[in-house]
């Protein structure tokens, strides 16, 4: 057996190894990547290897399956299990606007140009190589970029404009070829085996905390040499080796830390110091005799470590930091005593930013800063979706929407689910509700727990500027957006913002006339875009403009403020009021209890909110995506119909803005929070109920729309 780098076989006694990941379970939340010789486009087989600027599939008049292209270019990425001189095959054509000039399509390969083509009306092969120095083994990105898309601004002599098309159409592909040839299997993890075919290989993320030991029972190469193995901690260089039929495990794969990680470590250098790894199987080449599939078949793979074990270390939440932002100021009352009254404030659309006591300059929120003054306010709080009907669901459930199943504006709350209001009317509390929102009503079950519920709205809808009809207009581009536009839209929205603020302010001082002085929480459903990312409004994406909310909480005779940085959702809203209100969240909740946040007490609890993994979704509207938070970074998954998942990962203490994607620069990190999303998906999902479907009436109708969700 060839041994690279330091990896290294164990020699003299050791410990008694324990079981750390057994593969095979693992292999569904791996990452698979194999060559595809030929791309059907249109059909579900070429989804995975499509990555933005597709349409969804198609079939014209004579069956055949095809793609259109749409926005300045379109991706497709393209797995290489060895290195060559690749010839590429596409079968394409243009999508005609009558006197536009002739379409030409740039071909990039890892960004640079390969080829240029010119496409006819109808479908025409064309072919290009790419040099062997160029199709390297690994991943590369091909790039189709068309002279123009939509309806092109000159168009031939005469001046008559070309038809405008919606979609912005440029050119359609009905097939691409990258090199030809047999498509290899699939690999798969069953029984206690994995199947590793030919030109396939399977990376794990993981994330250790020692050296481990990839361990084997047997070993069956068919067809192929040997199982290359390949060990990736991220910062340090990758160590190869391979496997063969007459190699004896265990394979020994070192951490290699930069630097130590001491139990003692402050919880913060504990999460930057985390190490994603991966850990990629890949069969390498060769033929089966007989017809029989090449590949490489491994008998109960598993991956095994010494008895260590490393644990956060026991601090009490006064002393706990996180980059600079976690839990600060003095200790607020411990809420032993039950609050006489709750009040649970909701803000609708309303981001962060744009209130004093998160930075905003203009003195839009005095009875908001006033009341954070003596609160506890969390300065990263995120929503568990992009629009208001899920969100507030969130809120009043403690599940997130892949569990209560609101993703539709013909969806409403399932009435299995126990409700804030239900298990504070079990605690002795009298419950009512008010709602100004169209998607919060007794229609889509929100009524559902509280002893009275009313909900009423006055629409304001200018069709000049701000409007909903405006909004979309400038985010599809067909109205132009210039900084004066923007910057007027924002004073409209802070204006928006100062009455809502008004209007609290007026009822505290009622609450206080009265003599009453309840808990109060604060907080939104979701944000808002300003052309950020090219888009106004919400429901779009699950960048910080829209997810990024205010959340705070103010206990009963609370006088001094205190500020936590630890990344909060709204799942923790309703376990948070039910503990201080004296009761148990109960089972099944997603949220996590933040009172041993709000004044010291339950010791250890912050350590376990630390480092949790705050999931997001959205699957409205055609945008499904999911994203996750964990400590100070975040990764957005897009998960378009017919086409691959796309990634973007930010650092949200160096990147506040979201601005530098470090997808490609860290791939490992990106992967190893993939995997844990996909997981987090998967679990968020047990025990989920259908949501109802729910009849909209006429001013119901006329209100979401109003509101930008209807057309």
């Amino acid at each position: 057996m060839t041994v690279a780098g330091f990896w290294f076989f164990a020699c003299g006694p050791d410990p008694v190894p324990v079981e750390v990941v057994d593969l095979v379970s693992e292999f569904r939340y791996a990452e698979v990547e194999r060559e595809r010789p030929v791309l059907d486009l249109g059909t579900p087989s070429a989804a995975a290897a499509l990555v933005g600027g597709w349409s969804w599939n198609e079939k014209d008049s004579a069956g055949n399956t095809f793609v259109w292209a749409v926005g300045p270019r379109s991706g497709i990425d393209v797995y290489l299990a060895s290195a060559r001189e690749l010839e590429v095959r596409m079968t394409c054509r243009a999508y005609r606007y009558p006197g536009a000039p002739a379409q030409r399509l740039a071909v990039r390969w890892d960004g640079s140009e390969v080829a240029e083509v010119e496409l006819g009306g109808r479908l025409a092969e064309h072919r290009f190589t790419v040099p062997a120095g160029m199709a390297v083994a690994g991943d590369h990105r091909v790039e189709l970029v068309p002279t123009y898309f939509g309806r092109p601004a000159d168009v031939a002599a005469g001046g008559a404009p070309a038809p405008r098309h919606p979609r912005k159409l440029s050119f359609a592909c009905d097939r691409i070829e990258f090199g030809g040839g047999p498509a290899p299997g699939e690999a798969r993890g069953e029984g206690d085996t994995l199947w590793i075919p030919a030109s396939n290989e399977v990376s794990f993320f993981l994330e250790p905390e020692q050296d481990l030991e990839l361990q084997w029972e047997d070993v069956a190469p068919r067809g192929v040499t040997s199982l290359d193995v390949v060990w990736e901690v991220e910062g340090a260089a990758p160590l190869t080796t391979s496997i063969t039929r007459e190699s004896a495990p265990p394979l020994r794969m070192p951490l290699l830390l930069v630097g130590n990680r001491q139990a003692q470590a402050p919880v913060d250098d504990w999460l930057a110091s985390v190490r994603p790894a991966r850990l990629t199987l890949r069969a390498a080449g060769g033929a089966a005799a007989s017809g029989e599939e090449a590949g490489v078949v491994l008998r109960r793979p598993r991956l095994t470590a010494d008895e260590r074990d490393l644990r956060l270390p026991d601090r009490p939440a006064e002393e706990l930091s996180f980059d600079g932002a976690g839990v600060s100021g003095p200790p607020s009352p411990d809420g032993e005593r039950q609050p006489e009254s709750i009040l649970l404030w909701i803000v609708d659309t309303l981001r962060v930013d744009r209130l004093g006591f998160h930075g905003h300059d203009r003195p839009v929120s005095p009875n908001f800063d006033a009341l954070a003054e003596r609160s506890t306010v969390f300065e990263r709080a995120i929503a568990q979706s992009s629009w208001t009907r899920p969100t507030v669901a969130t809120l009043l459930t403690g599940v997130g929407p892949e569990r209560h199943g609101i993703r539709e504006l013909s969806h409403g709350l399932e009435g299995s689910f126990a409700t804030l209001q239900e298990r504070l009317k079990e605690l002795g509390y009298a419950t009512a509700g008010f709602s100004a929102n169209a998607n919060v009503t007794a229609d889509t079950g929100f009524a559902q727990g509280f002893d009275r519920f009313e909900n009423g709205a006055v629409d304001v809808d200018d069709p000049e500027l701000g409007s909903a009809a405006h909004l979309r207009a400038l985010s599809d581009k067909e109205a132009t957006s210039t900084p004066d536009i923007v910057e007027k839209l924002f004073l409209l929205y802070d204006g928006e913002i100062a009455w809502s603020d008004h209007v609290f302010g007026e009822f505290r001082r009622e609450l206080h006339r009265r003599g009453r002085d309840p808990l109060i929480a604060f907080v939104a459903d979701h944000g808002e875009a300003f052309e950020e990312r090219g888009v106004f409004g919400h429901a779009w994406d699950l960048h910080r403009e829209v997810l990024d909310i205010p959340f705070l909480i103010h206990l009963p005779g609370q006088t001094e403020g205190r500020r936590v940085g630890l990344p909060v959702q709204q799942a923790d809203l309703l376990p948070t009021l039910i503990e201080i209100a004296g009761g148990e969240p109960g089972p099944g909740i997603e949220g996590d209890s933040l009172a041993p946040l709000l004044g010291g007490g339950a010791d250890g609890a912050p350590q376990t909110l630390a480092d949790r993994l705050l999931l997001s979704t959205m699957d409205t509207f055609r945008r499904p995506a999911a994203s996750l938070v964990r400590g100070r970074h975040k990764l957005i998954e897009l998960r378009r119909p017919g086409q691959a998942p796309t990634r973007q990962l930010f650092d949200w203490v160096d990147d506040p803005e979201e601005r530098r994607d470090l997808a490609a620069e860290r791939p490992i990190l990106a992967g190893r929070l993939a995997r844990l999303l996909r997981e987090q998906v998967e679990l968020s999902g047990q025990g989920a109920a259908p949501a109802p479907e729910v009849e909209l009436d006429e001013d119901t109708r006329r209100r979401l729309e109003a509101l930008g969700y209807i057309e």
